[in-house]
């Protein structure tokens, strides 16, 4: 009964969060005349900074669905995150310490120990999306036509590239393409805070999987 519940309280949590709005990611108008240090200085994570971040999100994997809520701690300057994934209720799933090269399972909640990939594949794709790789100053720019997106190729992964565009500029895309790795993240709907501009919505495809996350709420540490 106890995994019925859990599996019923997951599924509130996905069709409440299949109902919002998306928007393209790669929309509106483009600053230009911009070099790579200032494409990379409007990147959120690409600072020092600490955050603390309440997200929801479904994991979708070729056998089923998973909902998943959480609270995600981000240190830029150590490129170390700390995951801890919820039911509705607040019942901890599983805790998760990621790195750039790294995980630990803090904590499987043991109705999941049948299914010991799931944090894992969490785990890879918070470091995917918020820890590496990300743009850096010494990157590549593409040549490109005025009101087209910028795009940097990584000196740092191999086969990486980020697109930035939008008014104010902001990174909307991090893609991934080496005979190992194929991915791609999106990122939607930049936050309407001036002091901090965050995506509200942010979609990871990989060829074995898809991870769509809601950013609840973002602040510094």
């Amino acid at each position: 009964m106890k995994r019925y519940a859990l599996i019923a309280l997951l599924l509130a949590v996905v069709l409440t969060a299949c109902g919002r709005p998306t928007l393209p990611p790669h929309s509106g108008a483009v600053s230009e005349g911009l070099s790579p240090l200032q494409l990379v200085t409007q990147h959120w994570l690409s600072g020092t900074q600490r955050y603390l971040c309440r997200q929801s999100g479904v994991l979708k994997l070729s056998w089923r669905e998973i909902p998943l809520q959480g609270v995600l701690r981000i240190d830029c300057a150590a490129h170390e995150a700390r995951l801890v994934a919820m039911d509705s209720m607040g019942v901890k799933l599983f805790d998760v310490t990621v790195t750039g090269e790294d995980m630990s399972l803090n904590y499987l909640l043991p109705l999941l120990e049948e299914h010991p990939q799931l944090p894992k594949v969490v785990a890879q794709s918070v470091r995917r999306i918020f820890l590496t790789p990300q743009p850096q100053a010494g990157d590549r720019l593409l040549p490109r036509c005025d009101g087209q997106p910028y795009r940097l190729v990584s000196n740092v992964q191999s086969g990486a590239e980020f697109t930035f565009g939008g008014d104010p500029i902001r990174l909307q895309t991090t893609r991934v393409a080496t005979d190992d790795e194929n991915w791609q993240v999106d990122y939607f709907n930049d936050s309407d805070s001036a002091m901090l501009r965050t995506p509200t919505m942010i979609v990871l495809d990989d060829k074995n999987y898809r991870l769509t996350l809601w950013m609840e709420a973002v602040r510094k540490l």
